[in-house]
Formats: C-alpha cells, structure tokens, sequence
C-alpha cells in the first residue's frame, strides 16, 4: 500500500471491482457502476493508471521505484540529480517504432531570464512557459511559440472552507468579484491566456462559452465585505515556486488589496508545495493554487466532490455539496454526451 498513490489515484481505484487476467496481452476489468469517462481518466494527465514492473517495485520500494522507474515506452530512465537533471535515453527493445533521438535531457530552470537565456545560446532545444512579456520579441527573432487554444488547462485558486476568515459566502464572492481575470490575460500574460470563469475549460465538451460566474466588480465586492463585517481582512495564499515569477498572484494580491484585502503570498517549493496541497489546506491557510486539467469535465470532481477530500483525493479546500455530488454521478451514467455536458455545467454552475 502506498498512501502517495491513493490520494492521486484514489478518483480511478475506485471504481475498480475487479482485474482479470485473459491472456499476456489482455486484461478485463469490472467496474463497481457504469462511468463512461473510465477509460478517459486512465489516460489523461497526472494522477494516471499506469502499468509498472512489479518485480521492480518489490526490489526497490515506493519511494526508491519512484526515483528509478521502469516503463514500457520508447525512452527508459537513466539518471537524475534532483534540482539539476533528468536523463533519458532511448529504449533499443521499445516494441514500436524507434524514436530518433539518442536521449532527452530536462532542466529544472525556475528563474524565467536563465530559460530565455538557455534557449537563446543553444544549451536546451524546448522551454516551457517563456515570460509572458518576451513572447512577441522571441517570436519577431524567430523562435516558434507552440499553444492551445482550446486548453484543458487551468490556473486556479482553490478557497479553503475549513478557514474561519472565509465562512461568510459573501467574503468568498467578493473574492471573485475583486480578481480582473481580463487584465491578468491581457496585460499581464500578454495574451497568452484567457479569462476562465469556472471549473470547466475550452478543452472539454461541457464547456460553456457563454457561462460568466462573477465579472469583476470591485465596488461591489467592498460591497459585500462590507456587509460581512470583513473589512481589512488578512488573508494567507500558498503559491508554489515554479518558474512563472509570480507575475498573476502578484496582479491578484494587487487586486484584492484595492477591495481592502491583504493578501500574503506564501512562496513554497514544487515538491514542499506538493505535498502539502495533496494533504489539504489547515485552517491558518485560507486560499492556495494550482494548474491541471483534463479533458474530461469529470475533472471538476476532483477538487469537489466530498469523497475526494483528502487522504482520499485532490479536494484540498474541503468543499461538500451533496446536490454537486448527485449531479457528477449521474453525468458519469450518462452515455450521451450533449445530456452529460448539461448536468456537468450545472454542477459548475453550483460549485462557482
């Protein structure tokens, strides 16, 4: 039993009755209810099923498979320097085609500037998340900017409803109303971004393009702030460290302060901030944030359901809503796609 596993596939184990074995190359699998999103979820982003060498994890343990894994596809592990390297190099007994590259290295490089830098002189071919503010002069020099536009991603901030300061439902609108999510993609991710107003992305076949939870009103989130009698509110923001420069949660904190929030941001190391997200926000913490997304709307489960609150999965705000609940079950029972997409914009609808 590994508790690291349960929390990121306890969403997917679940449903699992059963695992038969047919044959060497098939395998049946029974599951406890219909979900017509099972075989989605196997497949999407972190937190999947994946198929490991029991031999090895019964010579190396969980934690040390974890830092020596074995797979199936075209490159095998080789060797890592946590915070400097990872290497891997191409699998010659890879049962499809070859790949053609001898091996691939990743840098762990935080500060934007030294990944330009990296780039520009030729010690790394790919980076990721280029700063927001050098795009359109990277692309004029001839770099390729490769982007979705219809992401499955998202950036978001979860509110902690354990947290005394954020019991008043009108401190945590205000909190919506108070964040200009336009400004953020246009000024400051330099239109690399787009607004989101819920839980359910472009990426997915719920989507709701014209679904708007709180446009930004500040005027009228000092308005319900000052009802609430939360006025001055101290808030506390777990952020992790990660490349990006803080530049949205900075234009966030700025925001709120202009509605008479202060808002502490409290920068934490990927792997420190990890952990701590997986094992759900104390009471002292009153926001933190995240970026994922799959897919498929049954995303949304995640971080909402009340069975998928830690240990048992993502839900590290703590938020319950038995009707919420009710209507993602039923969406996973639902084989038409056009009546699924419905009940999971009503879910979205009630969690926003």
């Amino acid at each position: 039993f590994y508790p690291t596993a349960k929390a990121y596939l306890g969403y997917y184990t679940r449903w699992v009755q059963n695992v038969e074995v047919i044959d060497p190359m098939t395998v049946k699998i029974t599951l406890t209810a219909p979900n017509y999103e099972f075989l989605r979820l196997g497949v999407l982003s972190c937190g999947q099923a994946r198929m490991v060498s029991p031999t090895a994890v019964e010579k190396l343990g969980n934690d040390g498979f974890a830092r020596n894994p074995v797979g199936t596809g075209p490159f095998k592990f080789s060797e890592i320097e946590p915070n400097v390297k990872t290497i891997l190099v191409r699998n010659d007994d890879y049962w499809g085609p070859k790949p053609k590259l001898e091996s691939v290295l990743f840098r762990p490089l935080e500060d934007p500037a030294t990944r330009v830098n990296a780039l520009e002189v030729g010690e790394v071919h790919i980076i990721d998340e280029p700063p927001f503010d050098l795009i359109e002069e990277m692309q004029e020099r001839g770099f390729v900017l490769a982007i979705n536009p219809s992401t499955v991603s998202h950036y978001f901030i979860t509110l902690n409803m354990k947290s005394p300061k954020l019991q008043d439902v009108r401190v945590r609108k205000a909190i919506n109303m108070a964040i200009d999510r336009e400004t953020i993609s246009r000024d400051v991710n330099m239109g690399a971004s787009k607004p989101a107003w819920g839980m359910l992305s472009e990426g997915t076949y719920a989507f709701d393009p014209d679904f708007v939870s709180y446009p930004y009103d500040p005027e009228g989130a000092k308005k319900l702030l000052a009802e609430a009698g939360a006025e001055g509110i101290e808030l506390e923001f777990d952020i992790f460290q990660y490349g990006y420069g803080e530049v949205w949660e900075k234009q966030i904190q700025r925001d709120l302060k202009k509605v008479g929030i202060k808002l502490n941001l409290n920068k934490i190391e990927w792997q420190a901030y990890l952990n701590k997200w997986l094992a759900g926000m104390p009471e002292d913490i009153d926001m933190n944030e995240m970026g994922w997304g799959m897919a498929t709307p049954y995303w949304t489960g995640f971080h909402t359901r009340c069975d998928h609150r830690p240990p048992n999965g993502f839900n590290g705000g703590w938020y319950c809503n038995e009707k919420v609940d009710a209507l993602l079950n039923q969406a996973l029972t639902e084989p038409d796609e056009a009546a699924a997409a419905a009940l999971y914009r009503e879910a979205n609808r009630i969690i926003m």
